[in-house]
């Protein structure tokens, strides 16, 4: 399955007029396009395609939202003050084994809830939520350590 020039310029043009963003718009599309391929029995796929980045775009548009009100509510002030330490993250996460690792990622980075995460794995949601948990508060700890060092 593949999509042709016109297609592919039709699902920039709407991504452009939902972003606005040259860069954000190739992501969309990108996006659009990898969910239809990693379902080949989705009967209109150039529908599905821009449902998709329609979904994308506005996962992303209540998220930005959610950070600007954060950053209102606590201060530019604090939040240029913090500042992450690459070296001090590398370290804490060498301190954990893959499948913590892994749970983290898919909690913190891929923001997948604990529902989905407990789908993904073939666990129980409370298994999920307690492990989250102590992988924070280890981490927590792990932290305080290696600051006083």
């Amino acid at each position: 399955m593949s999509f042709s020039e016109k297609d592919l310029n039709s699902f920039f043009r709407y991504a452009l007029s939902l972003t606005h963003n040259d860069e954000s718009a190739y992501d969309l599309v990108s996006h659009g396009v990898e969910k239809v391929l990693a379902r080949p029995f989705v009967l209109n796929k150039k529908a599905y395609a821009k449902t998709c980045m329609r979904n994308k775009f506005f996962d992303e548009y209540k998220r930005q939202k959610e950070m600007v009100e954060y950053i209102d509510d606590t201060g530019l002030a604090y939040l240029e003050e913090t500042h992450i330490n690459k070296d001090l993250v590398a370290n804490l996460l060498s301190k954990l084994n893959p499948d913590e690792r892994e749970l983290l990622y898919l909690w913190a980075v891929e923001d997948y809830t604990i529902v989905e995460i407990s789908k993904l794995k073939g666990m129980p949601k409370g298994t999920v939520n307690s492990q989250i948990f102590r992988i924070k508060k280890r981490l927590k700890n792990l932290k305080g350590e290696l600051s006083h060092e």
